[in-house]
Order: C-alpha cells, then structure tokens, then sequence
C-alpha cells in the first residue's frame, strides 16, 4: 500500500479542486503538512498520518488530503475501517475527474473495508411539537476510545437522516449537533459480522427526540398578595416540575416542556387556585390577579363584632355587680348588731346583693369569653382553635352549673357573715364560670358558623369562574 500513495497523490494534485468556500492557504504550507504525513507513514506511523491528513482536509477542503487520510486509515489496521470507508467513498462523491484505473482501485479498497464493517443509518425520532432544534450533523466516535477524531456526517435537513456509515462491530457513541450545540445523544452496539456484510441491510440507529422548551411568563396581582408572598407549585406536567417558590415579584418565567401543566396558587388571605395550563410550542404570557378569600375578608369585622359584644357584655356585668358586691360587703357587719326579729328580712337583702353580684359577674365573664374568641378570630387561627374553645366553654359551663346547684340550699336567718361572705363567694365562682363557659362556646359556635356560610359562598364563587386556557393573555382567577 505505501507504493501507492505517491500515485493517489499525483492524481488528486491534478483532479482534486479546493473545496469551495474553503481558505486556501500558502502552497508551502499544503507542501509541508503532505511532506509530514508521507513522512509519518512511510515510518509506519499511520494514525499519526491520517491526523495530519485530516486536520489538512479540514482546513483547506483539498482532496488530496481526505484521499490520503482514507488510505492512512487504511494501513492503520484493524479497527480503523469505519474512517477509511468514510474518506474514501467521500473522495469519490466530490472528485470530478478520476481515471478509471484509480477509481477501480479506490472501489477495491471500499469493498474491503466493506467486508469488516456494517452500514448505519441514522435517524431522529418525530417530534409530538414544532421543534426549534435544527440538525447540522452527526459525531460518531468509539465508545470506549477517545484517542481518534469523531466520524462527522452532514445531516440532510430534507429527509431527516445522515448519510449511511459503515462501523466496526462493537459499541459506538453518536452525538447530534446543530447550531446551538448538543441535541441528542445515544450509544449502540454493532453486532458481529454476517457472512457478507457488504450486503447487509442498515440498520437504523433512532436518536431520541430531545425535550423541546417553550417559554412561559406569569404574571401576578395584587401587589398586597405579593407582599406576603404567593407560594407556588407545579404538580402534573410531561416532565418532572420544576421546584416550589414563593413568589414576590409580579411576573416570573419558566422553560418547560410543552405539554399539559397544573399549576398551584396560595396565598395568605386569598383563595387558593389550581389552574390547568395547555403549553404549546409557542412563548406564553398568563395572568394571575388572586381574589380575595370572604372568610379572610370578614375576619376582621367578625373579630371586632365579637370583641365588641364581649366588651359590651362586661362592661354592664361590672356595672351591675359590682355595685351589688358593694352593698354586700357593706351590709355583712351590721348582720351581727341587729336584732334577732331584724335578722330575716337583712339576710334577705344581702342575698339579693349575692344574686345581683353573681349576675353581673357572669355577665362580666362571658365578655371576657368573648374576647379571648374574638382574638382567636383575629390572629386567623384555624377552625379547630375554635373548636377547641367551643368544648373548653361547654366544660366551663357544666362546672359552673354543678357547683351552682350545691348553693341553693335554704339558709337560717341565724347565719353569719362569714357563713353568708361564703355563699356569696361561691355564687360568684360559679357565676363566672357559666358565664365564661357560655360566652366563650356562643362566641366560637358563631364564628364557626359564620366561616362555614363564607366557605361556601367562596366554593359557589370559584365553580362560576372559567377554565383556565392558554389561549387567554389575562385571567382574573380565584
């Protein structure tokens, strides 16, 4: 084969033109890179004379370089088949002018390199969407070594495919390039030789078809949702969903794959929203203006109403007991220095001033019940806070109601102070504990209520609103 060279050389000094488009540099420097590659492979060096065959061919697009790479190639040996069919069959493609002696010849070393390897045909998979991807060319390189220049094939935008390609047995890398870099990528194995490769049929390696991305943008009001942050997550999409955030910003933009999206909203104060988002290939722009929650609406109306009813409840429970508590305290030393005729009718009296007190004191408390629900109103708790309070005042009650019940026993007219200072004790403990227990249970079982009335008034408003599509650039939604 080394005899060979200097011919194939002298027949592309006289057929070979540059190839169009390509810089041609000084002749001294085409002299010197082939002085250097007839230098490494009549050393034996073949690979390192194919390189410089190459990087020549590359450089300049002159057939005399990619005819001598094939060769080089060639007398590399085992393994090296795949570059020499390549530089070869490329040879004859472009040369316009060949005798037909070194055509036959050429056509000689094709067919056995043809015996050694397999033809490929290289194919990318449908996209389901426009995709803005454009295939340049294909990279084939041994899996396993890196040492050799990749296999390059221009891809033909028209059919879809690569130019057929003839490899080794074994595992192979193929990268699909465009303009922008790296669309896809795959790896194969090539199966071991059939009795006449040069026949086989190509087998068809498929690259994957890489995800495509459209731009989306979202947009948020009010600025008051914002402020406290509208925390957002995307759930059900044709690829795994980027991660949850909480957004302060009024527009955000994400590349996701198009396809069928859901979309979480939350927001404290507002309705929560699930919207189905359709991406297609084209960029999308949706708006989000989040209505607010009635039930967050009233909490403020709802806390003052119930903080003023408990304000009220125990400003008249202290004017009417205390008073009351006043005359009994007054009244209890004169009981010991009146008269035993006098005695019935002032125990009489200080037990009216004991039922007054224990009135009014109840009143007092239940005010005081109130309020600590209107605070539970006010700090938004959720409903089970109520409940809670809800049953704490049902217990209140019920132990107000016993110890109550324990007091209505008749007293004599001979009791003393200190025996009717115990009772009226009593009676205001328990007083206020009913109070408390009922204050506090009416106050919550009201805002339980009245949240469950705003609950469905928000559910009934949300089933009016329309679906969400991407077709619409603004969308009011709950």
């Amino acid at each position: 084969m080394q005899r060979l060279i200097p011919a194939l050389l002298a027949i592309a000094l006289a057929a070979a033109p540059i190839r169009e488009g390509a810089a041609a540099p000084p002749i001294s420097a085409i002299e010197q890179a082939n002085a250097a590659a007839k230098e490494h492979y009549e050393a034996g060096r073949y690979l390192e004379a194919a390189r410089v065959l190459e990087a020549l061919w590359r450089e300049t697009g002159d057939l005399r370089a990619l005819v001598n790479a094939g060769i080089a190639f060639e007398a590399a040996g085992a393994g090296h088949e795949p570059w020499a069919h390549l530089y070869l069959q490329r040879y004859l493609d472009l040369a316009t002018s060949i005798t037909p002696t070194d055509q036959g010849d050429l056509l000689l070393r094709l067919d056995a390199a043809a015996q050694r390897t397999l033809p490929v045909e290289f194919l990318l998979e449908p996209a389901s969407v426009p995709t803005q991807a454009a295939p340049t060319h294909v990279e084939v390189r041994r899996d396993a070594a890196t040492t050799l220049d990749p296999l390059v094939l221009p891809w033909s935008s028209q059919a879809g495919t690569a130019p057929h390609l003839r490899l080794t047995p074994g595992p192979w890398h193929a990268r699909l390039l465009g303009p922008d870099g790296l669309i896809a990528a795959i790896t194969f194995t090539i199966d071991p030789l059939p009795a006449d490769p040069a026949r086989a049929t190509p087998r068809q390696i498929t690259f994957p078809q890489p995800p495509q991305f459209t731009q989306l943008t979202l947009s948020f009001a009010p600025q008051r949702a914002l402020a406290r942050g509208i925390d957002l997550r995307w759930t059900v999409g044709p690829t795994s969903p980027p991660p949850a955030l909480t957004i302060k910003d009024p527009q955000h933009t994400w590349n996701l794959t198009p396809g069928a999206w859901e979309l979480h909203l939350r927001a404290r104060g507002y309705q929560p929203h699930t919207a189905q988002i359709a991406l297609t290939a084209a960029p999308t722009h949706l708006h989000f203006t989040l209505v607010r929650d009635p039930q967050a609406e009233a909490k403020l109306p709802l806390a003052v109403s119930t903080g003023a009813t408990g304000l009220i409840l125990l400003v008249t429970g202290l004017s009417l007991g205390l008073p009351a508590h006043r005359d009994l305290r007054d009244g209890l030393p004169r009981l010991d220095e009146i008269s035993a005729s006098e005695r019935p009718t002032e125990v009489n009296g200080l037990l009216r001033h004991t039922k007054r007190s224990a009135v009014g004191f109840a009143f007092a408390s239940s005010g005081l019940g109130a309020g600590i629900v209107a605070t539970t109103i006010a700090a938004d708790a959720r409903d089970r806070a109520l409940w809670a309070e809800f049953g704490l005042g049902g217990l209140l009650t019920l132990a107000g109601l016993g110890a109550d019940a324990t007091l209505y026993q008749q007293l004599s007219p001979g009791v003393s102070g200190d025996q009717l200072r115990l009772r009226h004790n009593q009676r205001i403990a328990a007083a206020s504990l009913i109070g408390a227990g009922v204050g506090m249970g009416s106050a919550a079982l009201i805002a339980l209520a009245t949240r469950k009335i705003l609950q469905k008034r928000a559910r009934a408003q949300r089933g009016h609103q329309p679906t969400h599509t991407t077709h619409q650039p603004s969308r009011r939604v709950p």
